[in-house]
């Protein structure tokens, strides 16, 4: 006996949106967040940090000219302006770091290369440039701009070299004195 079958769409449209809100994983807390291994360790802009912070531009910029950012306890800023001479700052603030501090989460200290290690995973040799837009949530047109200081001229770009440009372009040196200080200059 042959049964022919009769599309029924509200059965099939229920029934995947009932496995689907099932599926739906819920949302992480910010606790969860930072112990994941799962979760992408990025930097992020100064309006993530705004509004993370409850803090206005204005204030997050005079924190970081004042190197007060260190005693709010943003330790890991990075300028990834394309230029370096002073006349233009584009912050990137590691996520995980904003994040704990705007949930008042006790945060472990690391060390520069241990936050590194963490924004550049050491399992990745060599970086698409897609990939290095994303990390440091840079345009093309600015990777770029900042091939030459980085010292790759095209295609991906080692770990290593990544790395080199962080360290040179982190705000905390100025705190250690081991670099020209990066205040008094122009933001994006």
């Amino acid at each position: 006996m042959n049964v022919t079958k009769i599309f029924d769409p509200r059965v099939t449209v229920s029934a995947h949106f009932t496995a689907t809100v099932a599926s739906t994983p819920k949302p992480l807390t910010a606790e969860a967040m930072l112990t994941s291994k799962s979760e992408r360790t990025v930097l992020v802009k100064l309006d993530t940090v705004c509004s993370y912070s409850g803090k206005t531009a204005d204030q997050v910029f005079a924190m970081a000219d004042g190197s007060a950012l260190f005693h709010e306890g943003l330790e890991f800023v990075f300028n990834v302006a394309a230029s370096r001479d002073g006349r233009r700052r584009d912050l990137r603030f590691w996520f995980r770091e904003v994040l704990a501090r705007s949930a008042k989460i006790q945060f472990p200290a690391f060390t520069l290369d241990q936050a590194l290690e963490k924004i550049l995973p050491l399992t990745i040799a060599h970086f698409a440039p897609g990939r290095i837009c994303g990390i440091f949530r840079i345009a093309d047109n600015t990777l770029m701009n900042l091939r030459g200081e980085i010292g790759q001229p095209q295609g991906a770009i080692s770990r290593e070299k990544l790395a080199t440009f962080l360290r040179r372009r982190w705000l905390g040196a100025d705190n250690l004195h081991t670099e020209t200080p990066h205040t008094k200059q122009h933001y994006v």
